[in-house]
């Protein structure tokens, strides 16, 4: 679980390089995915669909954690770590939101008459921004999920009548809450996957 407080060199990296020449190349497009033109526009909705889907189930399986075992080891380890992927990606998203401030100030497109960027604009832009950073980094914490919720789970079971049972119990009932938070999680990416894909 240690592993899961920071991202490895290799994603910090790239997710660096991704958010930098995201801002540098298609700064409107970041703004509103919805304007890349087909069938680029599926492709963004496939990926922004993988990030809603892991950091939903994600939060989920967190909260859950928390509720049934807030005090076990496990939990506090997973919710460190996603909350200092999460402050990590505030950062990187604050930084795509500025670059993409300076890159779309003035006139868009180059159309003299199209209106200038107002403040609205940038603030909006800077939130969406942080926000998009911020679930792509708690969703890199997916992988890390499994052994938190077994850890819960074992804890409930750990009670009677079950606890001559617990092991077997916690890992069914952790099985289950994966399958049925990943499922929710799924219902969450079609809807982000049909909102960017069909505006």
């Amino acid at each position: 679980m240690e592993r899961a407080a920071q991202p490895g060199p290799a994603l910090a990296m790239l997710l660096l390089a991704g958010l930098i020449l995201a801002g540098w190349l298609a700064p409107r497009y970041v703004a509103d995915p919805t304007t890349v033109d087909a069938p680029a526009r599926y492709v963004v909705a496939a990926g922004l669909a993988v990030v809603a889907f892991l950091s939903f189930s994600t939060l989920n399986l967190a909260a859950y954690c928390l509720i049934v075992a807030r005090k076990s080891e496990p939990t506090k380890r997973f919710i460190t770590a996603i909350g200092n992927r999460a402050a990590i990606g505030a950062i990187l998203g604050t930084l795509l939101g500025l670059r993409m401030a300076t890159m779309m100030d003035g006139q868009p497109a180059g159309d003299p008459d199209a209106p200038a960027t107002t403040f609205l604009d940038f603030e909006s832009n800077l939130s969406n921004t942080i926000t998009l950073a911020t679930l792509t980094l708690v969703g890199t914490a997916w992988p890390y999920c499994w052994g938190p919720v077994r850890a819960a789970m074992t804890a409930v079971a750990s009670t009677p009548p079950l606890k001559p049972y617990a092991r077997v119990t916690g890992l069914v009932l952790g099985t289950v809450l994966l399958l049925s938070s990943h499922f929710l999680g799924l219902g969450v990416a079609m809807a982000v996957y049909r909102g960017v894909a069909h505006p």
